[in-house]
């Protein structure tokens, strides 16, 4: 045997020896006084004064009178017995159901008569009933000579009373038709002063209640713990193992509880045994679960159906054959015990973790055990003794500090490596982003190359799979963007630039940016926010970023619907709802949606799932803010997530505008000196180029109308709808445009700016507080010829609006310029035909000839005249220059040509130069002429509402279906093509509205246009 081992029993015995040892001095010390014995059914106390707190026992020869009932002394057939049975060796009265036990007490001659003296009665079997002096003081259930008129209780009990004389008569009747064990009395009956009696019992009760008290607490938390934080069955089994003990306890010593439950005798003795049943069963697995191994032993399998079948006997069996068999359920106690025992110890010498207190607890409970077989088959009168119980209560509370500790301890280790896991988990992810956001980008841009060749022969299978690799790498921008925000905010790396903040701009913004995800899916777009709405006080990237991820999100699980965004006011805050009527979470996933890296499950997540960064982003941003973020939802109803963001001052929105007037000022001294000879307007004068500032706020207007009056005629407006009848109304060179506005986002107004004018002809510049991809890629998809990025740099910002002011004027130059190159390009073999015509009339009519010199030089003459580089010129002109150009021609084809004139005389108006003439020469060159027998050209000038409509019909081949959609741009490489496109775009450049062709392969072509008028 090893001395780590000896050291152990050593240890283990101590504690069972210093267990019984205090048990001893515990009996010791609550064991009688020297006192006088009864005989011969006198107690004679009158060399015995009873002081104020003194107690005794009521032990030795009592009369018993058998069969008998009597309230008073008769001594008829008397004979003697031992209370307590076993006091002096004698037999119990197992012969008898009924009779009266009798005592008399001889008191000192100094007892006070008036002072109150008590009598405890202990439990006896089945009914009792006390007389003091001829008077019933107290009774037990109903004592009675007929089986019929007995009631069985056997509770112990109390009684006070004041003596008449020195002299006590003491009568107890006890019946018995429960069971054979007789009518003996097994316990001492106390005696005393009131006073020393209940201190005895007092002291006891405080003991009692102190250590119930302290079960209950344990039941308590324990069902608590196994209902509310682990459903693991140790702790149900400690919740009812701690509660069976207390139950027990207090009905062995303290009778209250049996009374209040009103049990007679039968009951009685059965709640006891099923309650001091489960209390063992409870201990077995309890330490079943406890100990390792024990787990291992099929013995704890029958032991559990061996406890089941005691405890079905409880219940069915009579109570006379209970009792028979009462000793195997004290032979299942002690098979359980041998069985915990060894393994308790077993554990405790292999030097397990915290063994050595379940081998407190056992050698406790072993205590208790032990102790409570000795009370229950020997008549030694066992005081209440918690120790064993406290000891064993120790050991658990040690074992489950210790094992907390230790798995605490652990718990902070595998927190500490989970922390530093994620930490590098967040620093791969934000490497990864950063890696491979170029070469993503790289692949996107080569697919959308491909998709935008127009000489690309893409099958429709394969345009379709590089739009899905396109929109996937998009999604894969997004997502490395929120890798990147995630790991800047874990870092704390995001500061907020507050300032007051329209919603409604904001929610236009990501509406107008995401709404090119909607393709393929029926979803309507809503916003639900008074124009009226006030402020909020936030930074206007992050509030862009976070409805724009809650509206991404809600866009990837609706298929079909609306997404609505709301804004409503809560106190001093304001919640902004995005409300969708997509696929909806069930309560799970909306507990956990706002976690790093968490998203839906796997049958509710659409094929645009990202790594559920979005939602976290946005949660901590609005946090940020000192907002809130809440998701509700049901599934296939819709979700609805909402946030909260103070509400900004009038003052908070002023103060704003100013600091963003600063940043515009400081950018534009710092960089003066060098704007002075990068810039190419030097001064302001009549030809100055045309802009028109679009943006809501004042301040910013009048920034950057400071930077531009200079140079330029600048014209400004607060809101989009006013841009829009502005730039219908008049000439403009550029737009400037905030991005976020009221009514109409900057992205919706290029939008109908484009749909009114090309690229070239009206240039849009758009201002924006965000610089990120996909503010960048709306911008230019809505049709944006370029971007500035806030807070303005002075130079930059010159640069680009001298770039696209140029390119207007240069655009418009041009136009101009090839009108008249596109006149004076008289194809030569016109002029040969043309010289043929002259000389062979001048030998057959020299009339005609001369006419038509006079034409033909008109014709000339007004090809080359300067007035063809005005913006317009004269109706009258114009016709004059048609009329030569159409007389040369019939005279050269006077059989195969026709023209048809319907123009009044009296009209009167301006329109662009070369307009007329081009479209009559295409009706006759590529119309009537390109048929053998010709045809009719008509040309109608008609006055209208609205202005002039000309008209230029020919019946004619007409226009083939492929070629019409090209007509007007210009790309067809000959002068046809490159004449109607010349005159379409100064007539949409100067008007807004351009050529209106259609045309009937064999049945020719009608072209108009429209001159307001001026």
């Amino acid at each position: 045997m090893s001395k780590k081992l000896t050291k152990n029993i050593l240890i283990l015995l101590a504690i069972f020896a210093a267990l019984t040892a205090f048990r001893l001095l515990w009996l010791f010390y609550h064991a009688p006084t020297d006192q006088p014995i009864a005989r011969d059914g006198v107690l004679d106390l009158s060399d015995y004064p009873l002081h104020e707190n003194q107690s005794l026992t009521l032990n030795g020869e009592w009369i018993f009178l058998p069969d008998k009932l009597l309230e008073s002394p008769r001594q008829l057939n008397a004979s003697m017995e031992n209370i307590p049975t076993n006091f002096t060796g004698g037999a119990k009265n197992d012969n008898h159901t009924y009779g009266t036990y009798y005592l008399k007490i001889i008191l000192d001659e100094t007892t006070d008569l008036d002072s109150l003296l008590s009598i405890r009665m202990p439990s006896t079997k089945t009914a009792s009933a006390l007389y003091v002096n001829g008077h019933l003081k107290e009774r037990s259930g109903t004592a009675s000579p007929e089986e019929s008129s007995h009631v069985g209780q056997g509770n112990p009990y109390l009684v006070s009373f004041s003596p008449d004389s020195h002299e006590i008569e003491v009568m107890l009747q006890i019946s018995n038709f429960d069971t054979t064990a007789g009518i003996s009395v097994g316990s001492p009956i106390q005696f005393g002063t009131e006073k020393g009696v209940q201190q005895d019992i007092g002291f006891q009760d405080v003991l009692l209640i102190a250590m119930v008290v302290i079960l209950v607490l344990h039941s308590l938390y324990s069902l608590l713990i196994f209902i509310f934080i682990s459903r693991n069955k140790i702790f149900l089994f400690f919740a009812l193992g701690f509660l069976f003990p207390a139950i027990d306890e207090l009905l062995t010593y303290n009778s209250a509880a049996m009374e209040w439950m009103n049990f007679n005798y039968r009951w009685s003795f059965k709640f006891k045994e099923l309650i001091y049943l489960g209390a063992a069963f409870f201990f077995v697995q309890i330490m079943r679960y406890l100990l390792r191994t024990a787990s291992q032993y099929k013995r704890f399998r029958w032991l559990s159906i061996l406890y089941g079948i005691s405890a079905l006997l409880i219940v069915v069996l009579p109570l006379n054959i209970l009792i028979h068999v009462n000793i195997t359920f004290f032979a299942l106690y002690f098979i359980s015990f041998i069985t915990v025992v060894p393994l308790a110890l077993k554990e405790y010498f292999l030097f397990r973790d915290e063994s050595i207190f379940i081998a407190i607890v056992v050698v406790g409970i072993t205590s208790g055990i032990i102790w409570g077989l000795i009370k229950a088959l020997s008549a030694i009168e066992i005081p209440f003794y918690p120790f064993d119980y406290i000891c064993a209560f120790l050991g658990f509370a040690v074992f489950w500090f210790r094992r907390f500790y230790r798995q605490n301890q652990q718990v902070i280790e595998l927190v500490d490596k989970l922390e530093r896991e994620d930490k590098k988990k967040d620093e791969f992810l934000a490497n990864t982003s950063h890696e491979l956001r170029n070469p993503l980008h790289g692949l996107i841009n080569i697919a959308q190359t491909i998709l935008d060749d127009k000489e690309e022969d893409l099958t429709d299978k394969n345009r379709e799979n590089l739009e899905l690799l396109v929109s996937v790498g998009h999604r894969m921008a997004y997502t490395l963007n929120d890798l990147q925000d995630f790991a800047r905010l874990q870092e704390r790396q995001i500061r907020l630039q507050k300032e007051a903040v329209n919603i409604y701009s904001a929610a236009t913004v990501v509406l107008d940016m995401l709404r090119f995800m909607t393709r393929g899916k029926d979803i309507q777009f809503k916003i639900n926010i008074p124009e009226s709405f006030p402020y909020v006080n936030a930074d206007p990237n992050r509030l862009i970023q976070i409805i724009f991820n809650l509206v991404h999100n809600a866009i990837k699980y609706t298929n079909e619907g609306s997404i609505a965004i709301v804004a409503a006011i809560d106190g001093n805050m304001a919640r902004i709802s995005v409300v969708d009527t997509g696929m909806g979470m069930n309560q799970e996933t909306k507990e956990t949606i706002f976690q790093p890296y968490e998203q839906e499950d796997a049958s509710m997540t659409s094929t645009g799932s990202g790594v559920g960064l979005g939602l976290s982003i946005c949660k901590q941003l609005v946090e940020l803010h000192g907002g809130t973020i809440s998701a509700a939802s049901e599934p296939g109803k819709g979700s609805t997530f909402a946030f909260t963001l103070p509400i900004a001052d009038p003052s908070e929105k002023e103060a704003a505008a100013i600091f963003e007037a600063n940043d515009f000022f400081i950018d534009q001294k710092r960089v003066e000196g060098q704007s002075q000879t990068a810039s190419l307007s030097e001064n302001k004068n009549d030809n100055s180029a045309r802009i028109l500032l679009v943006d809501d706020d004042p301040v910013n207007l009048k920034i950057l109308r400071e930077m531009l009056d200079s140079a330029y005629d600048v014209h400004t407006v607060t809101n989009g709808p006013e841009a829009l009848r502005i730039v219908s109304e008049q000439d403009f060179d550029l737009v400037i445009s905030d991005i976020m506005m009221p009514n109409i986002s900057g992205y919706e107004l290029t939008r109908k700016i484009r749909s009114l004018f090309s690229l070239s002809e009206l240039p849009v510049l758009l201002l924006t507080a965000r610089n990120n991809p996909e503010d960048i890629q709306a911008g230019f998809l809505s049709g944006a010829n370029d971007y500035v990025a806030k807070p303005v740099v002075a130079l930059e910002f010159n640069s680009r609006v001298e770039v696209l002011t140029r390119l207007k004027q240069s655009v418009r130059e041009q136009l101009r310029m090839e009108a008249a190159w596109l006149q004076a390009q008289i194809q030569p073999h016109f002029l040969f035909n043309t010289l043929n015509t002259i000389a062979s009339l001048s030998e057959i009519d020299t009339d005609r000839m001369v006419d038509l010199l006079d034409h033909f030089g008109n014709y000339l003459r007004n090809s080359f005249d300067g007035s063809n580089t005005e913006s317009v010129v004269s109706v009258k002109h114009e016709l004059d220059l048609v009329r030569s150009y159409v007389y040369i021609e019939q005279e050269r084809f006077s059989d195969r040509l026709d023209v048809v004139w319907k123009v009044d005389t009296d009209l009167d108006f301006a329109l662009p130069p070369l307009s007329i003439q081009p479209l009559v020469e295409n009706a006759i060159n590529h119309g009537v002429l390109k048929q053998m027998e010709g045809g009719t050209v008509t040309i109608q000038i008609t006055k209208i509402k609205e202005g002039y409509e000309v008209m230029i019909a020919d019946d004619g081949v007409g226009i083939a279906e492929d070629k019409m959609s090209h007509i007007l741009d210009g790309k067809q490489g000959n002068r046809r093509g490159v004449g109607l496109a010349n005159t379409h775009h100064r007539l949409v450049k100067l008007y807004g509205e351009g050529l209106d062709v259609r045309s009937e392969l064999g049945k020719g072509t009608v072209i108009r246009f429209s001159i307001p008028l001026a």
